[in-house]
């Protein structure tokens, strides 16, 4: 690998490199489901091996993921084939559009509250639940007591319904009441985002991966390494921010910047990269090139 990109998988094997289990959700997510296509264990296994990633540990990640009903596989003779499961199609559209937009921040001085009732179903159905809406853009606020001043009720609803948990939820929409002895709005962002902590993990990633959007002289398979790297970071990171609207956020707030860099670097190592993963994935019906290129007008636009 070229010096950047060396330099890159270094640091973050120092600082904690994404699991396999998250660079397959990250190279599904975003590199397959954009075909709608299922791909070959042989073919995974070769776009993550500059990464030391053995065949057998795909395997076992993708038997997990299977388990979980993220992906689904698909047997043609003695082959399979993985692509992103039917049942998981709506947690990858809510992942999607957090992950590759900037959120429109105007914000209507209102709170979304979300109650789980801690006696429905089970306490691994309440924390799958209290993890997606999480991702959502849910903070904890108390003991199953979520909030978002931006997420809308229908969007908790949508996630409340693919948990199947009925009658688990209490959701409402208004403003906090104002008053000297309650919590303020400013004190509700702050239990939903702890923000030192955030503003933190934004200025490491924003450093680690700087180096990538001037780089130069990437082969098409390294340009998918980084892009890859790039956007299971990201993910880690956006997935845990409440994305507050700027009334809550402090004036220097380094969030909107590290999108800023996550989209130039994404932009540079787009059409090398795309190249690799058509040239190297097999589907059923033939290589991935045979389907034909995607726009990248929907990513970071």
């Amino acid at each position: 690998m070229t010096g950047e990109l060396d330099q890159l998988v270094s640091v973050l094997r120092s600082h904690g490199m994404p699991s396999v289990r998250n660079l397959l959700v990250t190279v599904f997510g975003d590199a397959i489901r954009p075909y709608d296509a299922a791909v070959s264990v042989r073919s995974l296994t070769r776009l993550l091996a500059p990464l030391d990633v053995s065949e057998r540990l795909v395997r076992t990640s993708l038997t997990r993921l299977a388990d979980d009903e993220l992906v689904f596989a698909h047997r043609v003779g003695n082959r399979s084939f993985y692509g992103v499961h039917e049942g998981a199609q709506s947690l990858f559209d809510r992942a999607e559009q957090r992950i590759y937009h900037d959120p429109d921040r105007e914000w209507d001085g209102r709170w979304t509250l979300a109650v789980v009732d801690a006696g429905v179903g089970t306490s691994d159905q309440r924390a799958t639940l209290r993890r997606q809406l999480g991702w959502l853009g849910l903070g904890s606020v108390a003991p199953n007591v979520m909030a978002s001043p931006v997420v809308t009720t229908d969007a908790v609803v949508g996630v409340v319904r693919d948990a199947g948990l009925r009658d688990a939820v209490i959701i409402t929409r208004s403003k906090n009441v104002a008053d000297d002895v309650l919590i303020s709005d400013i004190d509700l962002a702050r239990r939903v985002m702890p923000l030192d902590e955030m503003a933190e993990r934004y200025a490491e990633m924003s450093e680690w991966f700087g180096g990538l959007s001037a780089a130069s002289g990437l082969s098409p398979a390294e340009s998918f390494v980084g892009r890859t790297l790039l956007i299971a970071t990201y993910r880690r990171v956006i997935l845990a921010d409440p994305r507050l609207p700027a009334e809550l956020l402090p004036a220097n707030w380094n969030g909107q910047g590290a999108y800023s860099l996550v989209a130039d670097v994404y932009g540079t190592l787009w059409d090398a990269s795309e190249q690799w993963i058509t040239e190297v994935c097999e589907t059923p019906d033939g290589m991935l090139s045979a389907l034909g290129g995607i726009s990248r007008a929907n990513r970071f636009p």
